[in-house]
């Protein structure tokens, strides 16, 4: 329903915000993957997995076997949303920091990335995380 809204929309943009920032909260608290909100064919691809199949994730046993290479090496692993931009259409770009402390080191973690989501039918279609925000930027048309 969201996506119908006009894109420049202030509710759209308000709404889209608090839907994802309570998704992030609810992943970041239950430390699961919530496989109701994937299409059976959904994909998670990882930064770097273009190169090889190691880092994409297909279907939702797929996403919950990444998040789980992710909290495996992590101990306080969240996903804290910090911008939301809307390229219009089914896609939503989320600049994200990702926090954490590694298990075996206690190495801490804080790295910025970007999460390109697509929707379909309500549902999450695709998400690709990116290290650099400004390609993600560009992947959604939004800088050169």
């Amino acid at each position: 329903m969201l996506f119908r809204l006009p894109q420049r929309s202030r509710i759209r943009r308000a709404l889209l915000w608090r839907v994802l920032r309570l998704a992030y909260e609810a992943q970041n608290m239950t430390n699961r993957v919530n496989v109701d909100n994937l299409t059976p064919d959904a994909v998670l691809i990882q930064p770097g997995a273009e190169v090889g199949a190691e880092g994409m994730f297909h279907g939702p046993e797929g996403f919950v076997r990444g998040w789980k290479v992710l909290t495996d090496t992590w101990d306080e692993f969240e996903a804290v949303p910090e911008e939301l931009f809307d390229p219009g259409g089914d896609e939503i770009l989320v600049f994200a920091r990702l926090r954490g402390r590694a298990h075996a080191s206690g190495i801490p973690l804080d790295e910025p990335v970007a999460h390109l989501f697509t929707f379909r039918d309500g549902k999450i279609a695709r998400l690709k995380v990116y290290e650099d925000r400004e390609e993600a930027l560009k992947a959604v048309g939004l800088s050169e």
